[in-house]
């Protein structure tokens, strides 16, 4: 299982859709041995909420597995229909932290085929519900890896924290990929 775990992480760090962006951390640029010790979340275990979700076959996804989300109506906030991951380790300040998933657009309404993920972050899980960092991403009907990164503001519990991806901005399908975040530590 170890081997098998080794060659997907590897397949992730090399895979030819990530670009490395003013000199910030990629995983392409990540030792494939040293990521499976980085991830501070269940990469396979996210929550999603106000929308129907269900594992699929992709063998076009790393895994090839992918959650495939499907939200029945726009909300009036795009916060409302969202796919979450817990942390499972502690973050501390200053530690670069790299988010990483892949989606694609199934369905989107009116047969749009690119949508805006309008907000896709890692965040406080208590009110007054702060992003540690985020941001937009526009996908397709193909495969596209989103990485987002920033720096942890102070030291977190693995409970102070979630990952997040909004999907109530429109009735929609969405597929995701495994969900990462990797802690890449204070000098990566």
């Amino acid at each position: 299982m170890k081997g098998k775990l080794l060659t997907i992480f590897a397949m992730l760090a090399s895979s030819a859709a990530v670009q490395a962006q003013d000199s910030k951390p990629t995983l392409a640029s990540l030792d494939p041995a040293k990521i499976p010790q980085m991830i501070v979340n269940n990469p396979g275990a996210p929550a999603v909420n106000k929308a129907k979700a269900k594992l699929i076959d992709d063998p076009n996804v790393t895994g090839g597995k992918a959650l495939r989300v499907e939200v029945a109506a726009k909300s009036e906030h795009a916060w409302d229909s969202n796919v979450t991951s817990a942390l499972k380790k502690p973050v501390q300040k200053g530690d670069t932290l790299l988010l990483v998933t892949w989606a694609k657009l199934v369905q989107g309404e009116n047969g749009v085929t690119t949508v805006t993920l309008p907000w896709n972050s890692l965040g406080t899980t208590v009110a007054p519900w702060s992003p540690v960092f985020g941001s937009s991403a526009d996908i397709g009907p193909e495969w596209k890896q989103i990485e987002i990164s920033g720096k942890a503001d102070k030291d977190y519990k693995p409970s102070d924290l979630s990952i997040s991806f909004q999907l109530g901005n429109a009735k929609q399908t969405v597929d995701f990929g495994p969900i990462l975040l990797l802690d890449l530590g204070q000098n990566p």
